[in-house]
């Protein structure tokens, strides 16, 4: 493994649709300091997809391109990465354009990254459908990604997922859902995040030929608390303002999603755009369009 240390001013290429992984302090990724450090893996510019691996130093606001030994992903975006201990996982993708198809392959392959010995390792198991734009989360020491895309080429069309899968990042291998835990209708772009040993999923969106790009706003919640994932369950979250913390013990990312929601102006408040809210007016304009969403009552 080799690094590039750079000064504070250098870092990598603009770039979008890359994987982000926040590692805590305490790590032993080498020759990187051991506070709270991003990885960033790969992503795509205007004119080239991306495989190259870049930490940031939180603390020192420096960053260190980072140069993995063995067989690592091929250059692509779209792809979804989380941390489990000190293995950095990696899951599908694609390279190339819709309009070239020649060009366009999307992956389902799963790679593994050791932040201790910083070495690529390719994973025997497979996603079940080759596919890019997932949700992605932990819970324990199994990674849940769920939705999806990608392009048919042979029939020119949008193809959207709404399989969850979990995998077993010990064993390598993907375990067997129920089939009733899937997203409620096909997607991608969905927003996840795991407290204790339950991962909510929010959003996403799909091209839908009957009604045209669909953005989705409801709430599912993914009980993982039993060991045994045959009997995880999967529930459309009804929420009651007085009930948050007793009805779901999900108050830290509840308050998440307020925050998100609350940026701006613009997501919530199409008249106030642009314009500040008081702690006050965010949580009555936060309430408003959770009550308008169904996602309280």
């Amino acid at each position: 493994m080799d690094t590039a240390s750079l000064g504070r001013g250098d870092g990598p290429v603009v770039r979008h649709n890359h994987a982000l992984v926040f590692v805590a302090a305490g790590h032993d990724v080498p020759g990187v300091d051991n506070g709270d450090i991003l990885l960033v893996i790969g992503g795509s510019t205007h004119w080239a997809y991306l495989g190259d691996v870049w930490v940031f130093d939180l603390k020192t606001g420096s960053w260190t391109q980072m140069i993995p030994g063995g067989p690592g992903p091929v250059a692509r975006h779209g792809h979804v990465a989380a941390l489990v201990g000190s293995t950095v996982v990696v899951f599908g993708g694609h390279s190339g354009m819709q309009s070239r198809p020649s060009t366009l392959t999307y992956y389902n392959d799963v790679f593994s990254l050791d932040l201790t010995s910083w070495n690529w390792t390719r994973c025997a198991t497979t996603l079940s459908t080759p596919r890019s734009w997932m949700g992605v989360a932990v819970v324990g020491a199994l990674v849940v990604v769920a939705g999806g895309y990608t392009f048919d080429v042979t029939a020119r069309d949008e193809v959207y997922f709404d399989v969850i899968e979990a995998y077993d990042v010990a064993n390598d291998v993907f375990l067997s859902l129920p089939p009733d835990v899937t997203l409620a209708s096909p997607r991608n772009r969905v927003c996840m995040a795991s407290c204790a040993s339950t991962i909510v999923i929010f959003g996403g969106n799909a091209l839908l030929a009957d009604r045209g790009d669909v953005f989705f706003s409801d709430i599912a919640v993914l009980d993982a608390s039993s060991t045994c994932v045959s009997n995880w369950t999967l529930s459309v979250a009804k929420l009651t303002l007085s009930g948050w913390t007793s009805d779901f013990m999900l108050l830290p990312f509840l308050i998440m999603i307020r925050n998100v929601l609350l940026e701006g102006g613009a997501l919530i408040d199409m008249d106030r755009a642009g314009d500040d809210y008081t702690q006050a007016e965010a949580e009555e304009a936060f309430i408003r369009v959770a009550k308008a969403h169904g996602w309280i009552t």
